[in-house]
């Protein structure tokens, strides 16, 4: 096998793991959601500031969201999600700033994320509607 065959091999298995990667990842919603987030902002956001939008979009029938349903959230998104997502090297995690941002590999499922985005847009924009006018002032 030459090294041309070896790098293009490597770069195949590297390709597959990221697809099974991003199958993995788009079966869950609370970490298809986690990357929405990170796609629609112009900056990294806190951990925090996820919990906070991922509650507005899981619970929209609720009209009374309290601190118990974020810090589910949140402590969901730490132990279980955000692992497995710098796994698959989709974001980059800076526990001293609880700091959330893009990683290298999530430019590569771009079209991916945004057709996934395109069809659960709606409801989440309603689920953000059912919202609007019930948050702490």
């Amino acid at each position: 096998m030459s090294t041309d065959d070896e790098e293009l091999s490597t770069t195949d298995m590297a390709e597959s793991s990221l697809s099974e990667d991003v199958d993995a990842v788009f079966a869950i919603h609370r970490r298809r959601h986690l990357l929405y987030c990170l796609h629609l902002s112009p900056t990294s956001l806190t951990l925090p500031e996820i919990a906070d939008q991922l509650t507005l979009w899981e619970h929209p029938e609720s009209s009374d969201l309290d601190d118990r349903d974020r810090l589910r959230i949140y402590m969901s998104l730490y132990h279980d999600h955000l692992p497995a997502l710098r796994a698959a090297d989709l974001v980059e995690y800076h526990q001293v700033d609880d700091l959330v941002e893009a990683g290298p590999a999530l430019a590569r499922i771009e079209s991916q994320l945004q057709s996934q985005l395109a069809n659960e847009l709606p409801a989440l924009l309603q689920a953000e509607g059912t919202h609007i006018g019930h948050e702490d002032a």
